[in-house]
């Protein structure tokens, strides 16, 4: 190691120190309370030492270069040639056939046996890139003799790879640890904050988003359902209302805008940056290439939607202008715009629409967690059955005289158990304020002692 240190062109002075610190390793076993005995280490880099990714580094640096004057194997991206990818302890290794892939794998046991190492077979794992389905005749694959498992999903650097080189898997590989990590928010949020609507918000932000936007740079441009999906079932469960509530009114009382919105952000920011980076060759070819394919009529879609063709938006960051954050605005725009259409036009909750706001409605600053749950299943329609238009016609009659569709013009107008109350109420309730909490308990509790019901749809 400390000769590949030398050849590297490091200063004999900072070898020799690093020299020192390997002199003497000794390490010991600590587990819960318990501590073993002292031992000492002769081989590899110290375990957890923050120097040790950067000696490994320095150890197996030349195994490009190997690769490359066996003039085995690699593929071509754009003007560049790439043998391998390697960070750390992990390492890729390209071809184009599977002859050429078993003859650098050749080339690389030779090599790992020259510098001493050793490969983990059982986490060594190959995958064959193919847009055709997978054939039942499979050859196989050993390192040495040891059989390498053949996979259709492989991960690297937390980025999820399939044989059909699509985003699909990555995009499913965040919702399920994003759906994981909304379970443990959630909790936290019940014992630290109860029910306070601006902390769970930022706890999504902070926890959740950041782990569905992982990879967004690549998925981005395109509006991905799973991932609107679990911004739309968190948002229920903070409202507290029933499951059936449509995505786009519990995005609208929130004020929360799709999270396509943030995804194609981080994409254009993505492209933005790409420009003029020619130092990073490789990189620069593989944005050159991935242009080229089916993300390229995803990228056309996302900047049409937004008011600008592809070419213009090129024109412009040629120009240095940077477009992420306008064409992040306008598609925030372009969401605010659909979700007050489908609104206006939705057979669920006609009567949602006067109950838009601009902002965030004042009830959700309110203290109390039962009082604002409250409110909102009012005015998201939970509570008319006349909103549930899946349900069949005696399913949807009002619970108390049975005469008429339950709705809350007919609660207050037309409904004979409910001719005392105010018509003042019902702009109350529909009002961003909301009605009082004792006036709602009073409402719940007529309507065949049923109450209020209040899901807390955590399943």
């Amino acid at each position: 190691m400390f000769e590949c240190m030398r050849e590297r062109g490091i200063s004999e002075w900072l070898v020799r120190k690093v020299e020192e610190i390997y002199a003497r390793t000794r390490n010991k076993v600590k587990v819960g309370e318990k501590e073993g005995e002292w031992f000492e280490t002769t081989k590899g880099v110290r375990q957890g030492c923050p120097l040790s990714p950067l000696l490994f580094t320095i150890y197996v640096a030349d195994v490009d270069e190997m690769l490359k004057k066996a003039q085995a194997g690699g593929v071509v991206v754009g003007r560049e040639k790439v043998w391998s990818l390697a960070f750390a302890d992990d390492m890729v290794i390209v071809a184009k056939s599977e002859r050429e892939m078993k003859e650098m794998m050749r080339n690389l046991e030779k090599y790992v046996r020259k510098k001493k190492l050793e490969v983990n077979v059982e986490k060594t794992k190959m995958m064959v890139f193919s847009k055709r389905k997978r054939k039942n005749e499979e050859s196989e694959w050993k390192w040495e003799e040891s059989k390498i498992e053949r996979v259709s999903e492989f991960k690297y650097l937390g980025y999820t790879f399939n044989e059909r080189a699509t985003v699909r898997a990555q995009v499913r590989e965040v919702v399920r640890k994003a759906n994981k990590v909304v379970g443990c928010v959630w909790g936290i949020g019940e014992r630290m904050w109860g029910g306070e609507f601006g902390r769970r918000m930022m706890m999504f932000e902070s926890m959740v988003e950041s782990v569905l936007m992982y990879g967004a740079e690549i998925w981005g441009w395109k509006e991905r359902e799973e991932v609107e999906r679990v911004q739309e079932k968190y948002l229920r469960w903070v409202l507290g209302v029933d499951r059936e509530t449509p995505g786009y009114i519990v995005r609208e009382e929130c004020k929360r805008s799709k999270l396509r919105v943030k995804a194609g952000k981080r994409a254009a920011k993505f492209e933005d940056r790409m420009g003029g980076r020619e130092e990073c060759r490789i990189l620069t070819e593989c944005y050159r290439e991935k242009k080229k394919n089916a993300d390229e009529k995803e990228r056309e879609k996302y900047c049409r939607r937004n008011g600008y063709a592809s070419e213009e938006v090129e024109r412009m960051r040629a120009e240095g202008r940077w477009m992420c954050a306008e064409l992040s605005e306008r598609d925030r725009d372009t969401d605010k715009q659909e979700r007050r259409e489908r609104i206006r036009e939705a057979r669920y909750n006609r009567e949602y629409e006067r109950c838009v706001t601009e902002d965030v409605p004042v009830y959700l600053g309110r203290e109390s967690t039962k009082e604002r749950k409250m409110m909102a299943r009012f005015r998201c329609g939970n509570e008319e059955r006349e909103n549930k238009y899946w349900m069949e016609e005696e399913e949807r009659m009002c619970r108390m005289c049975r005469e008429e569709r339950e709705t809350i013009e007919h609660m207050w107008r037309g409904c004979g158990e409910m001719r005392e109350r105010e018509e003042k109420e019902r702009g109350e309730i529909l009002n961003e304020d909301g009605m009082d909490e004792r006036g709602m308990e009073e409402e719940g509790k007529d309507r065949e002692g049923e109450g209020w019901g209040i899901k807390e749809n955590v399943g």
